[in-house]
């Protein structure tokens, strides 16, 4: 009997930090989330199968290519969008939802509040 093969030695730790940016608006009964980081963004040849069940560029570190096809399956249900937008350097994805409903019974678009802006970030190393 062959020994057990050894486990894989623990990814390297990368000397750059990824910066992930969290925004948000509502506008038009519309509420829009934008996630956006400075990693390496999405290569042209991978932009249109970023939410194919599946498709992974990180096989090798764990990854199933399941994860962006589940956050848009759970937002469409809530009839929303998941988009990857055009941007330069990093990757930048747009959920937008419909705004929800407010005391009374008014659309969260007819209130007299302004639209509301939020920013997070979170340093991810």
């Amino acid at each position: 009997m062959f020994p057990p093969a050894p486990s894989p030695p623990p990814p390297a730790p990368s000397s750059r930090s990824t910066r992930v940016d969290i925004t948000a608006r509502t506008a038009d009964g519309r509420a829009e989330i934008v996630f956006a980081d400075d990693g390496a963004g999405v290569s042209p040849g991978n932009r249109a199968r970023v939410f194919e069940p599946f498709f992974t560029t990180r096989r090798e570190s764990g990854g199933t290519g399941l994860g962006l096809r589940i956050v848009r399956a759970l937002v469409e249900a809530e009839k929303g969008t998941v988009t990857l937008a055009d941007r330069t350097g990093g990757a930048a994805f747009v959920v937008t939802l419909p705004a929800g409903q407010v005391r009374g019974g008014a659309h969260a678009s007819q209130t007299t509040r302004p639209p509301t802006r939020v920013a997070r970030q979170a340093i991810v190393s």
